[in-house]
């Protein structure tokens, strides 16, 4: 498995350093001809140009070059649409514990953009020395309109949702925060990991964006026997705020053969509201959610709170962002509120260049119950290609 991956980590490097232009940009700036900062707020996190070229299949109302036509139902980009992404974690340690050196924490190879009039599509495999290489990620989507998508995936449960703030993937922090790491009573894994789901989601009136879908149990790469129900709106009140609202209801089952129930059907629900919001350089991002988990026999329940607060300020130079400080706070609960977590994270990003960036993060831990005291200091360094 280890020569798999350094075979894989070559091939990934290989195809990036070979499509790279002389700006060393990625995919989809190569495609359309905008810098990373046109879309992005700070890599990887999306600013409204962003969010609306993601929500159209990576595709420009204009300014994109020309696909390439096979035939009436096939266009595909001039150039294939690869890149990677290398990251590695120099410096990793916690209080009384020991310093890691990463110098390879994980690589990643993905291929994405649209591949047809109206359809497009996501693929990501990654992998980490000692651990297996495979599909990370994955989606493909037909837009019949802007107001109705249709998408299939294996990924994060609000993948197809255009904002920053309920999935991993677009996180500027080192850490996740407990909204989507966090398995809170058990029933079902963290929002952040993977489930199989089908969805239709869109826009009405360009403000109100909406998302629905049934999906499989968290890390079921079958699907099966899929009972997850999720819900999502959030409206524009300006280009640049927004308010939102989201569900996951379901019923883990024997029957699907997961890990979270083995002795009974379990019921769960992830339920809250979110905000983010630009306001010059600065952004504000806060996340609510309400867990309820039924216990391992299906008898009672447990209720669990958290709550997430974010700001960020972006220092920008030639029209770029070039240094980052973020301050989070996050604190939930566990063992249906008898414990209280609280994490403090103080952390700042420099970007050489739009797309390697290195982050220096500090995370204070304060816990009760079975929770102790912690502290954390990281570096990571990660570069797009």
């Amino acid at each position: 498995m280890k020569t798999k991956f350094w075979l894989l980590s070559g091939l990934i490097i290989s195809l990036g350093l070979a499509s790279m232009n002389a700006q060393a940009i990625p995919t989809f700036a190569r495609k359309t001809g905008i810098a990373c900062s046109g879309c992005h707020y700070a890599v990887p996190a999306l600013n409204s140009m962003g969010r609306s070229f993601k929500m159209n299949g990576y595709r420009l109302s204009s300014g994109a070059k020309p696909a390439r036509k096979f035939n009436d139902y096939l266009n595909l980009d001039k150039s294939f649409p690869i890149a990677a992404a290398f990251v590695s974690r120099p410096y990793d340690k916690s209080k009384g514990g020991e310093t890691n050196i990463e110098a390879i924490h994980e690589l990643e190879f993905y291929v994405a953009g649209s591949f047809g009039q109206d359809w497009s599509g996501f693929l990501e495999i990654a992998g980490a020395p000692g651990e297996s290489v495979g599909v990370d990620h994955g989606q493909i989507t037909y837009s019949a309109s802007p107001e109705m998508n249709f998408q299939v995936a294996w990924g994060p449960t609000f993948w197809s949702d255009p904002y920053d703030t309920l999935t991993h993937m677009r996180r500027i922090t080192v850490g996740e925060s407990s909204i989507i790491g966090s398995d809170f009573g058990g029933a079902d894994g963290p929002v952040g990991e993977n489930r199989a789901y089908i969805k239709v989601n869109g826009r009405i009136a360009n403000n109100l964006y909406y998302s629905v879908g049934l999906g499989s149990q968290i890390d079921n790469a079958s699907g099966a026997d899929p009972q997850t129900l999720v819900g999502r709106l959030a409206y524009d009140v300006t280009q640049n705020i927004m308010l939102g609202a989201y569900l996951v209801d379901g019923t883990c089952t024997i029957a699907s053969a997961s890990e979270f129930c083995l002795l009974a059907d379990r019921d769960y629900t992830r339920e809250g509201f979110d905000f983010q919001g630009d306001f010059g350089n600065w952004r504000f991002t806060g996340v609510y959610l309400h867990a309820k988990d039924d216990d391992e026999l299906g008898v009672t329940s447990e209720t669990n709170d958290a709550l997430t607060g974010r700001m960020t300020y972006a220092i920008v130079e030639d029209g770029r962002p070039v240094w980052v400080p973020y301050l989070q706070v996050d604190k939930h609960e566990l063992m249906n509120g008898v414990e209280s977590i609280t994490d403090t994270t103080v952390g700042l990003i420099h970007f050489f260049d739009e797309n390697i960036k290195v982050t220096f993060e500090y995370v204070d831990t304060t816990g009760d119950g079975t929770t102790p005291d912690d502290n954390s200091a990281k570096i990571q360094i990660a570069a797009y290609f």
